[in-house]
């Protein structure tokens, strides 16, 4: 995917951009894979959050059709781009 304009996008969806909402797209968005939120929060890191701050926003995002909710079984929820 070309350079992402991230901002734009949460507008579009009537989201606040945050660093955070941010970063979780262009991570998401980069990867290959679903990825689980231990996964996002290793890739994000350079930001500062907390845990739950994380997980309001992954509900958020996906509520508004920005990620999807992956479960392959494994006992937790992964995330991927829509």
């Amino acid at each position: 995917m070309h350079k992402m304009d991230t901002r734009s996008l949460l507008h579009s969806k009537d989201l606040k951009a945050t660093p955070l909402r941010e970063a979780i797209l262009r991570v998401i968005y980069r990867a290959r894979k679903p990825l689980s939120v231990d996964e996002i929060s290793q890739k994000v890191q350079k930001i500062d959050f907390d845990q739950a701050s994380l997980f309001r926003s992954l509900k958020a995002l996906a509520e508004k059709g920005l990620l999807s909710q992956v479960d392959l079984g494994e006992g937790f929820v992964r995330y991927e781009a829509y």
